[in-house]
């Protein structure tokens, strides 16, 4: 990884972690979690069937066929959910696995129609809050949920017609179909509804308030991550600890607005540094960190070296009055997966501290 690699993000750009990390594995866990409601809920709707099946004009199919339908799925849904949990790749394509869910429910369900009522069976419902449920526990948004909640919708109905759906052109039946739909529009409108309130909680847990950077307990948790990785996958893991000088002197004579005008300046320039796979927050007060994945000591000195530049030519107005700030910049490195991100953490401060003890304004390589 050399400087030239980088891929800086426009002036002001923000990392969102939500939609980086916590999306996929909040939606992985969410499949899963219905692929067991799938292999509990199916012999729950069974029983619910034997009951009303004590009529004979209720269904058109032997018992025996609803029996293997409804287990078949139940022990495929179970199936699956142990894959979904060892299976690394499975984890990584969890929105695929729920298209296939919803078909497959649909599908299942079209079929059960068929035999209970066709296009008027009481199975519609089923269908419903199938379709609403969708909303509520797989994250995402519209973006995700418009080919599996519609797609859901137009196989319950292609099931049925392929069945020979019974009753398929009533009053009854067009009413089921819009009320359906209408569901769908629903369950769509919901989906975004959550998803942009799961945003907000996403950033207000992981996202510094003043510089949108990621917060320290959030940037401890993506470096532990990420040093977790690199025992898997041995490589590099630079640390720059980054101190605005005399930043109380900004403070003091210019007032607080006009200092978190300055961070936000420093901000920018710290996301502009980093790539996607990196890690950029505010650890507290005028302080920052830049964690660099695959990164030697060389190209950690480089990436300091522009950060410190891009910084001091950061220009904040007060009154007329053009304020620049210089930083101190300490770094280390883990070379060796035995080492811990505290240790490189303090490390680094160390560096930062004799940064400053030497005059500011420059970098310090933490001694191996």
């Amino acid at each position: 990884m050399t400087p030239s690699d980088r891929r800086a993000p426009p002036a002001g750009a923000r990392f969102d972690p939500y939609a980086r990390h916590d999306l996929n594995e909040l939606a992985a866990t969410a499949v899963g979690q219905s692929y067991l409601a799938l292999a509990v809920g199916m012999p729950l709707q069974l029983l619910t069937e034997l009951v009303l099946r004590r009529d004979p004009s209720f269904a058109d199919d032997p018992t025996r066929d609803a029996a293997v339908r409804y287990l078949g799925a139940s022990a495929l849904g179970l199936v699956a959910y142990f894959i979904s949990r060892w299976w690394a790749f499975a984890r990584k394509r969890p929105f695929e696995q729920g298209c296939v869910l919803m078909f497959s429910v649909a599908a299942i369900l079209g079929r059960s129609a068929h035999h209970v009522g066709g296009a008027e069976s009481p199975y519609l419902i089923s269908m419903c809050t199938v379709l609403f449920c969708w909303s509520l526990i797989m994250p995402g948004g519209v973006r995700h949920s418009f080919v599996p909640v519609l797609g859901g919708f137009a196989i319950f109905y292609a099931t049925l017609y392929v069945s020979g759906g019974r009753a398929f052109f009533t009053v009854r039946a067009t009413a089921g179909a819009l009320f359906m739909l209408s569901s769908a529009g629903f369950a769509l409108v919901y989906a975004e509804v959550l998803e942009r309130w799961r945003k907000r909680v996403s950033t207000a847990s992981t996202t510094d308030a003043l510089t949108s950077l990621s917060n320290r307990a959030y940037l401890l948790e993506r470096f532990e991550s990420l040093h977790s990785e690199s025992r898997q996958t041995p490589r590099p893991i630079a640390v720059l600890m980054i101190d605005v000088d005399h930043f109380k002197r900004v403070n003091d004579t210019h007032g607080h607005a006009v200092g978190d005008r300055v961070l936000r300046g420093v901000a920018d320039a710290l996301a502009r540094a980093c790539r996607e796979s990196d890690v950029c927050g505010r650890l507290g007060g005028e302080e920052f960190v830049l964690v660099l994945d695959g990164a030697t000591a060389a190209v950690a000195r480089d990436v300091a070296e522009r950060v410190r530049r891009e910084i001091a030519e950061v220009a904040v107005d007060a009154d007329g009055t053009t304020i620049r700030v210089t930083v101190s910049i300490g770094i280390a490195v883990i070379a060796e997966p035995t080492e811990s991100p505290e240790s490189a953490l303090r490390a680094a401060d160390r560096a930062l501290y004799e940064s400053k003890e030497s005059g500011r304004d420059r970098i310090t390589l933490a001694k191996a």
